[in-house]
């Protein structure tokens, strides 16, 4: 006596299948929506360091090297309390191009509201205070950058922990649950059973 089995492909088993995948799907929805809010609104693991300042700091208009890394570098500067954001210039150069100009720019300078965080860092090591002046993350071939005026005396970098891909993914997450909520839904009522 052999049991016989139901072929692998038949419309039960499908129909179960895609039961399951919606169950899957919806949890997919829900973890789309933590990660995406988490990545915007850099808090949880995606929120900056609370002491991040562990580089090499430069006298105010010296250049630092900011290339080699896909997030951006934070400047900041010395002393904490001293300076004035408005009257700060900040600039980045790139590379140099075969007919002999160099990529650069100016750089935004002062804390994006959701870097109000880092408006003030304290160094790992010393325990200085810095002040947050601009990033590099939204420039993409920036090798070395600078910033002078305002009162700094030095600069400093460190990596940048929320940057505009950080950005980007979490809006990616946040646009994608809806379709993938469609899908769910769409998988359901293809798969309920039938009376």
């Amino acid at each position: 006596m052999t049991s016989q089995r139901p072929p692998a492909f038949s419309l039960a088993n499908l129909r179960q299948v895609g039961r399951l995948w919606s169950v899957v799907a919806f949890a997919g929805v829900a973890l789309l929506l933590t990660m995406g809010t988490l990545l915007l609104t850099a808090s949880g693991p995606f929120a900056p360091p609370r002491s991040p300042l562990d580089a090499p700091r430069v006298a105010a208009g010296e250049e630092l090297e900011v290339g080699g890394t896909t997030e951006g570098y934070v400047l900041v500067g010395q002393p904490a309390d001293g300076i004035d954001l408005a009257e700060v210039t900040c600039s980045w150069t790139g590379s140099t191009y075969a007919d002999g100009t160099t990529a650069g720019g100016d750089l935004v300078v002062g804390p994006a509201a959701r870097d109000s965080a880092m408006a003030r860092l304290t160094d790992r090591l010393g325990g200085e205070d810095f002040r947050y002046l601009t990033t590099t993350a939204d420039e993409w071939v920036a090798r070395t950058a600078t910033c002078s005026g305002g009162g700094i005396a030095t600069l400093g970098i460190v990596a940048d922990p929320g940057t505009a891909f950080q950005r980007k993914v979490g809006i990616a997450f946040i646009a994608f649950a809806p379709v993938l909520l469609g899908l769910a839904f769409l998988a359901r009522r293809l798969t309920r059973p039938r009376a």
